[in-house]
């Protein structure tokens, strides 16, 4: 049933219904005269709150863009990353937030740490692992950080990691974090 004959039988139906006025009864006579008649009707309706987020990624190796699941590769640091301690890439997700309410992204991991050196001495905590949405890059923790926050609408913001490392104690391996990012009313 559309929304608009609903109406129109709500309408009908207050029509059809005897009322009361200084304490007579009145029935809907029919009318001889062409009178116009009004109905004056209340509706009262609530609008529920609705977020949607998603995240995408962009692979230059293949040419693809990926949504739902990103997966990043950050390439091995170069001598000049391990000299400065970091190897960042920017834009490295896209998030695509959708929300008729105030709203905050935050970002975790359940991973205990990254990975172990290819050699096995040494193990990568995921805090050396930085994300940066609009301001500064936070380490990546088993507890919500809060990413970005914003009002209602619809917005897509580009998502930039950091990889830091030591340059005396850098290990090969192959880390891997998964990090999951919600969405919430603020």
């Amino acid at each position: 049933m559309r929304f608009s004959n609903l109406i129109r039988m709500v309408i009908l139906g207050l029509l059809l219904i005897p009322v009361v006025s200084n304490g007579v009864l009145f029935a809907n006579e029919s009318r001889t005269t062409n009178e116009p008649r009004a109905v004056d009707q209340e509706m009262v309706f609530e609008v529920l709150p609705a977020q949607s987020l998603s995240v995408g990624s962009f692979d230059d190796t293949e040419g693809q863009e990926t949504i739902g699941l990103a997966t990043v590769q950050i390439p091995n640091p170069s001598f000049r990353d391990l000299a400065r301690g970091f190897i960042e890439q920017k834009d490295a997700v896209e998030l695509e937030i959708v929300s008729n309410i105030p709203w905050r992204v935050t970002v975790s991991t359940s991973n205990s740490d990254m990975g172990r050196s290819s050699d096995g001495s040494a193990s990568k905590p995921v805090s050396d692992f930085q994300v940066r949405g609009n301001g500064k890059y936070q380490s990546v923790s088993n507890e919500d950080q809060i990413l970005i926050e914003g009002s209602g609408g619809s917005f897509k913001i580009e998502i930039d990691y950091r990889m830091l490392f030591d340059a005396e104690t850098y290990k090969e391996g192959d880390y891997e974090l998964t990090l999951t990012y919600t969405i919430a009313g603020k």
